[in-house]
C-alpha cells in the first residue's frame, strides 16, 4: 500500500522527473520493463547525434536521484547506468575524428633500421651499420629486409650537417662509401656456368653474399658487398667478384671494378698503379709511407670537424653535463709484403698485354736487364729492353 501511495503522489511542476533527465539506454527496451506487442517496433535511433548538455547533466541527475528515497528511482539507476565519456556520437553521414591519447612524441617518431645481415655487422665498421642500412634495405610484406629498387653502384654516406641543435655523434664524421658489385642485378648480364657438363646453362640471381669487404684506397677505407650466382643445374654458386664472372663481362663493365682481391684485405687498383713504374723513387716501402701518411691525414681532418663541432655545442649554456662519443681509431695500413702479393696479381691479370709487348718487338734485343732492385716473383716481369733497329 505504501509504494501505491507513494506512486500515485505528484511530482511537484518546479522539479523535473528523474526519468525524464536520464537518456534512453538500450536496456530501458527489454520485456522486463515493458510488455506488449509494441516491442518489436521499440528500437533506439542511435543514428542520432546526442546534445552534449544531456551528457553534462548527468552527473547532477545521478546526485539528485541518489538524494531521492524512492524506489521506482533506484530501479532507474541499476537499469541505466551513467556514462562517464564525454565524447560524442556523431552521424553515419559525417566523418568520425578519433583522438590519440599517446604521446605527441610517439606519432612522430621515424620506424626502426632494417637490421644487416649478421655477418655484415661483424665486417663492416660500426659507423656505418645506420646509414647502409636505411639506403640498401626495406622491410617487406614478409617481416624480412629486401633490396629497394634503383640500385646504384656507388653509394655516399650522409654529410655531416652545419649545426647541431643536439650532440653531435661521429657516424657521419668517418662513415664510408660503399661499392654494391651486383652485376647481374644491375646490368642483367649474361653469364654462364663454367661446368662443362651443363652444357653452357645461365647462371641466375642468388641474393646478396653472406660477407662484406673492406677495400684499401690512397687515402681512405671502403666497403664493397657483392651477390651470389646460382646455377640452376648442377647447384653450384659463384661469387660475382670471382674470376669466373668478371671474365665472362663486356669491355665496359670489368673496368668499374677495380679492386683485387686477397684473403683477407682487398685493395684498390690506383694503390697498385703507383707501383707499375718501378724504379729508386716508387718502391713498395715508399708507397706503403705514403699511404699512412695519406689516411693519417685524412682521419685528422675528419677528427677537426668532430671535435670543432663538440667544443661549439660545449660553449652552450645548459644545465646538465654533457658527454660525447669516442671517435673510431684509424684503420691500418697492411704491411709491404701484402703490397706485393696484390701487385703479382695485378701482373697475371695483365699477363696477355706483357706477352704481346714482347712479341710486337722487332730488331735484336741487345740486352734485358732485370737487377737485384726488383724484389723475388715480380722480376721476370720487370726489365728494360735495349733494341737496335735494322
Amino acid at each position: 500500500m505504501e509504494t501505491r501511495q507513494l506512486e500515485a503522489q505528484p511530482q511537484p511542476p518546479s522539479t523535473p522527473s528523474v526519468a525524464s533527465k536520464i537518456s534512453p539506454q538500450l536496456s530501458m527496451f527489454t520485456k522486463p520493463r515493458f510488455s506488449g506487442s509494441h516491442i518489436a517496433a521499440a528500437k533506439p535511433n542511435l543514428s542520432v547525434a546526442r546534445r552534449p548538455s544531456q551528457v553534462d547533466v548527468q552527473p547532477s541527475s545521478a546526485v539528485c536521484s541518489a538524494s531521492t528515497p524512492s524506489t521506482a528511482t533506484q530501479d532507474l539507476q541499476v537499469s541505466a547506468p551513467v556514462l562517464t565519456s564525454t565524447t560524442a556520437v556523431t552521424s553515419s553521414t559525417e566523418p568520425s575524428s578519433i583522438v590519440s591519447t599517446a604521446p605527441s612524441g610517439s606519432l612522430l617518431q621515424a620506424p626502426s633500421a632494417v637490421p644487416l645481415p649478421r655477418l655484415w655487422a661483424e665486417t663492416l665498421p660500426p659507423e656505418d651499420h645506420k646509414w647502409i642500412a636505411t639506403r640498401l634495405f626495406k622491410m617487406g610484406s614478409k617481416g624480412k629486409p629486401e633490396l629497394r629498387d634503383n640500385l646504384q653502384l656507388w653509394y655516399y654516406p650522409p654529410q655531416p650537417a652545419l649545426t647541431y641543435n643536439q650532440a653531435p655523434a661521429p657516424d657521419r664524421f668517418f662513415c664510408h662509401s660503399l661499392l654494391l658489385w651486383m652485376p647481374y642485378k644491375l646490368w642483367r648480364v649474361k653469364v654462364l656456368c663454367p661446368n662443362p657438363a651443363c652444357g653452357q646453362h645461365q647462371l641466375t640471381g642468388g641474393g646478396l653474399h653472406k660477407r662484406a669487404r673492406q677495400v684499401l684506397d690512397i687515402d681512405r677505407m671502403y666497403n664493397m658487398v657483392t651477390e651470389t650466382l646460382i646455377c640452376t643445374k648442377c647447384k653450384a654458386s659463384h661469387v660475382s667478384w670471382s674470376q669466373t664472372v668478371l671474365q665472362q663481362l663486356d669491355l665496359g663493365h670489368p673496368s668499374e671494378f677495380r679492386v683485387i682481391l686477397t684473403q683477407k684485405y682487398a685493395c684498390d687498383i690506383r694503390v697498385i698503379r703507383l707501383l707499375r713504374e718501378r724504379g729508386l723513387g716508387n718502391s713498395p716501402t715508399r708507397v706503403i709511407k705514403q699511404l699512412k701518411e695519406n689516411h693519417s691525414e685524412e682521419w685528422l681532418q675528419r677528427l677537426a670537424r668532430y671535435t670543432t663541432q663538440c667544443v661549439d655545442f660545449l660553449s652552450r649554456p645548459g644545465v646538465l653535463p654533457i658527454t660525447f662519443q669516442e671517435p673510431p681509431a684509424p684503420t691500418v695500413v697492411p704491411s709491404c709484403k701484402w703490397l706485393l702479393t696484390v701487385y703479382s696479381q695485378d701482373i697475371l691479370t695483365r699477363l696477355n698485354e706483357i706477352h704481346a709487348r714482347i712479341t710486337s718487338t722487332h730488331g735484336s734485343i741487345l740486352k734485358m736487364d732485370s737487377t737485384k732492385k726488383v724484389s723475388g716473383y715480380s722480376s721476370i716481369y720487370n726489365f728494360f729492353i735495349i733494341f737496335q733497329h735494322w
